[in-house]
């Protein structure tokens, strides 16, 4: 067993440290209190130790001997006994050679702080591809610890809610994001030398070149939200947003809020959040959008690997994103088009610009947090005017396609998308048969 996971299991045995207060009180006790700030303490045990730990490791040898000697020195938080094993491990550690501490404590097996979390899994074969690179090329040392660290970076940025699949399928969104990180790492590190900064580019490539072995082993299924943020609801409830507008699209508005006041809730702009998937649709469910899909994506049988894909609205016309949004009307994807959102005239226009709706594999749902609101709304003249303009109405209205949907509640919103998401679902989506299905269900690479 190595250094590192001989002490990481240690610990794991000796610290109390189950409870956030705990945690606190642990690392306020030993000095390292200003950690408190830049780790996750509400996660599992588990998770929290490795965090703590990279941390230390991040910033060198010297700082690990210091935790350690700390902790041995409190002895109400370790021990008599355990004091001596610490100032053993410290002493192991201060006796490492540069190489030797790299060997021992600066590998990839920090990735692995992602494992215990299933949701993340699909980014495996993003570390398998780095290790695999790292291992057949012939990298400097120095090169090495700076890729680790830049992966590293990447993996507490999706830990803490960087949304990593927005790099997967924008190359140069991807590079930008590399480079930034990249600069932060040389910035930070005093003892960076000429070598790095000559391999920056190199290991961009290397960084882009693993990114691509995802896009080979899962399906990341593209849903459009309609819904505005949380400042665009502001500006929708005050009813700036209307100035230059005709004046009866405001007052359209003003009746949907007044039924939404009477029927609903006042505080209706508090369920819009930062982002467009943490919106919360219904009125007896606080479930955010992203939870109510994955949720509903988890529950299809036959289909593994699925990672939802969010694409801002906002950003979806433009020229640099062409390319994506020629791929979603012919590949298909889901809309799903909040009916207070679109009074909101930049996510209309938007909405329109996109022609989304015109294309049959687009899947779209017209979401309502009660059914009054659906109800109610198709009776004000100007939003039925808007909507006849709509593909979706026709789709909906003289179609009958199955694939557009009206909701009100999360039962039915989980129906309409299990029971047609299928529909735009490659085969290379669906688990494979036999035996091996198990396995890919419950927890199988």
């Amino acid at each position: 067993m190595s250094q590192k996971s001989e002490l990481f299991d240690y610990l794991l045995t000796i610290l109390s440290i189950a409870q956030v207060n705990e945690r606190k009180a642990l690392l306020t006790a030993i000095g390292f209190d200003s950690l408190c700030y830049r780790i996750y303490l509400e996660v599992s045990t588990y998770i929290f130790l490795n965090l703590l730990l990279e941390e230390i490791y991040s910033k060198g040898q010297q700082e690990l001997v210091r935790f350690l000697n700390n902790l041995a020195n409190n002895q109400f938080l370790v021990g008599v006994d355990n004091k001596n094993r610490l100032n053993s491990f410290a002493q192991d550690v201060n006796n490492l050679t540069s190489d030797q501490w790299d060997i021992e404590f600066v590998g990839l097996q920090k990735l692995l702080i992602l494992n215990e979390y299933e949701e993340y899994r699909w980014l495996q074969p993003f570390f398998d591809k780095i290790q695999i690179i790292v291992d057949a090329k012939n990298i400097p040392p120095k090169i090495i610890s700076c890729l680790k660290e830049v992966v590293y970076m990447i993996s507490k940025d999706v830990l803490q809610g960087n949304d990593f699949t927005r790099l997967v399928t924008d190359p140069e969104l991807l590079v930008e994001y590399i480079q930034d990180l990249l600069v932060i790492y040389i910035q930070s590190n005093r003892n960076v030398d000429n070598d790095v900064r000559d391999h920056t580019s190199s290991m961009v490539e290397i960084i882009t070149d693993a990114v691509s072995a995802i896009n080979q082993t899962i399906y990341l299924l593209p849903i459009v939200p309609l819904v505005m943020k949380s400042s665009e609801a502001e500006e929708l409830d005050l009813g700036s947003i209307f100035k230059g507008y005709p004046e009866d699209i405001y007052e359209d508005f003003k009746s949907l809020k007044a039924v939404l006041a009477e029927q609903y809730t006042t505080d209706w702009v508090s369920h819009y959040k930062d982002k467009s998937q943490e919106w919360q649709p219904f009125q007896n469910n606080k479930e955010s959008l992203e939870q109510l899909i994955k949720r509903a994506i988890s529950l299809l049988d036959g289909y593994h690997n699925i990672v939802p894909w969010f694409l801002d609205i906002h950003q979806l016309n433009k020229d640099n994103k062409r390319s994506i949004l020629r791929r979603l009307r012919s590949d298909g994807c889901i809309v799903i088009m909040d009916v207070i959102s679109m009074r909101h005239p930049n996510i209309q226009r938007e909405f329109r610009r996109s022609l989304l709706d015109a294309f049959p594999k687009t899947m779209v749902a017209r979401v309502a947090p009660i059914n009054d609101v659906l109800r109610i709304e198709q009776m004000m003249i100007t939003i039925i005017e808007q909507h006849i303009h709509l593909e979706y109405h026709k789709r909906y209205k003289l179609d009958h396609d199955e694939m557009c949907a009206e909701v009100d509640d999360s039962t039915k919103f989980e129906r309409w998308f299990r029971n047609h998401v299928t529909n735009i679902l490659p085969n290379s989506a669906k688990a494979p048969k036999g035996s091996r299905q198990f396995w890919y269900k419950y927890g199988g690479n």
